[in-house]
């Protein structure tokens, strides 16, 4: 049954939107025929989204705050099963930059600014919060705070300050990620979301 057309009953998902940017895919550069008949420069996106579409928060070793234009967190297309911290996109803004050759790596799209910028609405999220943490060296392997993991973030009283940690946290939602060191204590910023949902995902 389609709901197009139909208004009752449908209301905002959340107190709060949110800028993000869209990881669509392999970015790959084209031309378009204009209405005059002209051949313009365009790209195509191997998995394009749409005004409306349902998104998920994503992580990845690029998204640290400080590497991401303007600190956005990532979203992409719903993928997998399981539970995922689920928005839905309000509109959608071009690209900073347009590729000149295909671009397949999330972290070449970031630095080439390639990607889409949108305004979406998280389930359930209030508000948002940029907090500064501590990942402690680990000698073992290097420990992080990853997007969509809010049990890897504490707060430490003994030090009044946020850090990594294994706990229950799960209303201040990391949109960015924080990856630690195997030989000394990394601090660095973390943009949250507080308050969002997450909705299970079936095949």
């Amino acid at each position: 049954m389609s709901l197009q057309g139909t208004i009752a009953g449908d209301a905002p998902w959340a107190q709060f939107k949110l800028s993000v940017l869209l990881f669509e895919g392999t970015i790959t550069p084209t031309t378009i025929e204009d209405t005059y008949g002209l051949e313009r420069p365009a790209v195509t996106r191997a998995a394009k989204l749409a005004e409306g579409d349902l998104v998920e928060l994503y992580d990845d070793v690029a998204f640290v705050y400080s590497s991401i234009p303007d600190g956005l967190p990532v979203v992409r297309k719903l993928s997998s099963t399981g539970a995922s911290y689920v928005g839905r996109i309000l509109s959608i803004e071009k690209a900073e930059r347009m590729p000149t050759t295909e671009v397949s790596t999330v972290s070449a799209m970031i630095s080439g600014k390639h990607l889409r910028v949108a305004t979406v609405e998280m389930l359930g999220m209030s508000g948002m919060a940029l907090i500064e943490a501590t990942i402690p060296a680990n000698s073992g392997g290097a420990h992080s705070i990853a997007v969509g993991a809010p049990t890897a973030l504490a707060y430490d009283v003994s030090d009044g300050v946020f850090k990594y940690g294994t706990g229950t946290n799960n209303q201040l939602i990391p949109l960015t990620r924080l990856t630690g060191s195997t030989s000394v204590d990394v601090t660095g910023p973390i943009l949250c979301g507080i308050g969002l949902k997450t909705i299970e995902k079936v095949a």
